[in-house]
């Protein structure tokens, strides 16, 4: 109920392939969620300049830079952002050393809707 009064929550969906956006929007847009797009990693950190998402879905791997580093430079002007991380890649060694290293929410493609929705809603409650 808390959720019509103040509107959706935001989500901001940042991956390089722009098919696995468009999946992740029409998903979430039906399940009620505002939802934004990025398809690098400065493109999220500039929408982010001026906006605070309740939850940022995270592609790692994205040229030029990775969602790692666009994460800190996001959370370091909005502490409270929070981000899921999205891969194919878990099992390559700079990702899991990084992931080993941080407290990350981190959810492997081809990912479960389910789970995705989730983790959302977790976040986002």
């Amino acid at each position: 109920i808390l959720q019509e009064v103040i509107g959706a929550a935001t989500v901001l969906v940042v991956d390089d392939h722009a098919a696995d956006r468009a999946l992740l929007r029409a998903v979430l847009e039906e399940k009620g969620y505002s939802v934004e797009e990025a398809q690098d990693g400065p493109k999220a950190v500039a929408m982010t300049e001026n906006r605070h998402y309740d939850v940022i879905l995270m592609d790692i791997k994205m040229p030029g830079m990775s969602g790692f580093e666009a994460f800190r430079k996001i959370r370091g002007r909005d502490p409270s952002a929070r981000a899921i991380f999205v891969t194919a890649y878990a099992q390559e060694s700079p990702i899991k050393d990084a992931l080993r290293s941080e407290d990350y929410t981190v959810i492997n493609k081809p990912f479960d809707i389910d789970q995705m929705l989730n983790l959302i809603g977790a976040d986002t409650s």
